[in-house]
């Protein structure tokens, strides 16, 4: 697996951030951002910029924790930033995806991610173990966000595990 990374900034300047530089990426309805390995599932990030007077993204996060209780909804922290982390699986067809959802933000940007990938290649040894790697990609993804106006940090992508 090649470890090398690109860095890819949102049309909007909202987002920057390092992603692995074998995933293939492309923009879906115009507003979220798909970057994906052609079997092994994708990430997604769909970044929206709030009304600065009516929106504060702690209060905005501390209500969807409450709202995700039935998916075991969690606080995670990426390199210092707050996630509001749960999953779910969602049924398509014969198909089973479970998705590892992230939302976070930074004053009035809001950001949602998520990874998903087919239940069925946990099954499978080796599908087991390469999507425990990418899922590792995308937190290390996670780790390097860089949100518009905000002071920059130091931050090396964490090469995904083997």
């Amino acid at each position: 697996m090649n470890e090398d990374y690109k860095v890819f900034t949102t049309v909007k300047d909202e987002v920057t951030f390092r992603y692995p530089d074998y995933w293939m990426h492309e923009v879906e309805n115009n507003m979220t951002y798909v970057f994906y390995e052609e079997y092994l599932g994708s990430f997604r990030l769909t970044p929206r910029t709030m009304d600065p007077a009516l929106f504060e993204i702690e209060e905005y996060l501390d209500k969807e924790f409450v709202k995700k209780a039935e998916f075991d909804a969690i606080w995670k922290t990426i390199n210092g930033r707050k996630f509001l982390y749960y999953e779910g699986d969602w049924a398509s067809g014969k198909k089973v995806y479970r998705i590892h959802h992230f939302v976070t933000g930074y004053k009035n940007i809001l950001l949602n991610c998520s990874f998903a990938y087919d239940t069925a290649l946990l099954t499978e040894e080796i599908g087991s173990i390469e999507i425990k790697k990418e899922l590792a990609g995308a937190e290390s993804a996670l780790a390097t966000l860089q949100f518009k106006g905000e002071p920059k940090k130091k931050v090396a992508a964490k090469k995904p595990k083997e």
